[in-house]
């Protein structure tokens, strides 16, 4: 038990954490990342059998057709659709391009907003929530906090605290904030 206090930071790593611990992988029950423990649903299994035979080629390194299936969904041009693998490539590559100043970042929340900030050489700054507004983000407090060239990234709802921002609320403060950027983590569905 005492490797586990030792710990601390994106979950997923169920090697690193049993090597850790002294256990075989399958010994833990993972619930620090949102991956269904239960593995994927059965109706997959057919779907992924069906196209077995096509992981004999290397996947479109442009994502080009989920690009422009993408863009023809939301109605934007496909030059405007960045795809990664997986959230977390995106959320420590955007820092690194996005031009801000600093970032704020409403805390409590997902741990690597700040780590990929400050791998990209950003100062955050933090804009705690308050634990008797049971965490919810007040955007008017959001708001007097900015500046212009500030990055703000949300989770949508909020990581850990599973509150999220009332969405045509979040994008008026968007609108209203033509000079600051606003990075929206919507990885977790909302409650």
């Amino acid at each position: 038990m005492e490797a586990l206090k030792k710990i601390s930071g994106h979950g997923g790593n169920l090697a690193q954490l049993a090597a850790r611990c002294g256990c075989a992988p399958s010994e833990i029950l993972d619930f620090s990342a949102n991956i269904n423990p239960l593995g994927p649903p059965e109706r997959l299994r057919g779907i992924i059998s069906r196209a077995l035979s096509e992981i004999v080629h290397y996947p479109d390194p442009d994502s080009t057709q989920l690009s422009a299936t993408l863009a023809t969904a939301y109605g934007v041009r496909a030059a405007q659709v960045v795809v990664g693998n997986g959230t977390s490539e995106l959320l420590f590559a955007l820092p690194k391009v996005i031009p801000a100043r600093r970032a704020v970042i409403p805390m409590p929340c997902y741990i690597d907003y700040e780590r990929a900030c400050q791998r990209a050489g950003l100062p955050v700054q933090p804009l705690l929530l308050a634990e008797q507004a049971d965490f919810r983000l007040d955007l008017a407090t959001l708001a007097a906090h900015l500046r212009p060239g500030d990055l703000v990234i949300l989770g949508q709802p909020n990581n850990p605290t599973g509150c999220p921002v009332e969405r045509a609320q979040l994008l008026a403060l968007c609108q209203q904030q033509p000079a600051v950027s606003f990075l929206i983590d919507e990885a977790l569905p909302a409650s």
